[in-house]
């Protein structure tokens, strides 16, 4: 699904996806398989290369039986119109109907921080403004919504002890 090849998403939706597969990551989630196929259709839109270098693969069963594979992969993508490859640490969770041995759940956890962060000027952006005007806003969101008295004062012991 994530090759920028011409065909190779539609062989590889018609060949491993349920009709009712599900994809999600930080950004999207789709619900069906046509709207799986249109979320990877944006790799060939936006980059000219997708690169995985994988990590490991770890496989079980849940507890309904199916084959779920986990991937732990470094995936470099080229940009399409900027001269840029950012690299993704992803790690893919694929959830493999027992019955009919297609994909039904297909979850990709990656950090939009790392991705922000190599984008020049955005990342610089957004590292040095973005990030701690959140942390500050949530701070003083906590501090106004939480009581005085919800949120424990200091300690002045050390390691158990009190101070004298």
């Amino acid at each position: 699904m994530y090759s920028v090849q011409p065909g190779a998403q539609a062989a590889a939706a018609r060949d491993y996806l349920d009709e009712n597969a599900t994809f999600a990551d930080p950004i999207v989630i789709a619900a069906t398989s046509d709207s799986v196929k249109t979320a990877f259709m944006g790799n060939k839109l936006a980059f000219a290369l997708v690169e995985p270098k994988i990590s490991s693969v770890t496989e079980g069963t849940d507890d309904a039986g199916n084959h779920v594979v986990a991937v732990d992969a470094d995936i470099a993508y080229t940009l399409r119109l900027l001269p840029i490859k950012l690299t993704v640490r992803t790690l893919s969770k694929f959830v493999i109907d027992s019955g009919s041995n297609r994909v039904v759940f297909h979850e990709d956890i990656w950090s939009v921080a790392d991705l922000m962060e190599q984008i020049p000027i955005v990342g610089t952006l957004y590292s040095s403004l973005a990030r701690p005007f959140a942390s500050s806003m949530t701070s003083m969101l906590v501090s106004m919504l939480m009581p005085k008295h919800a949120v424990p004062p200091p300690s002045s012991t050390t390691n158990g002890n009190a101070s004298v």
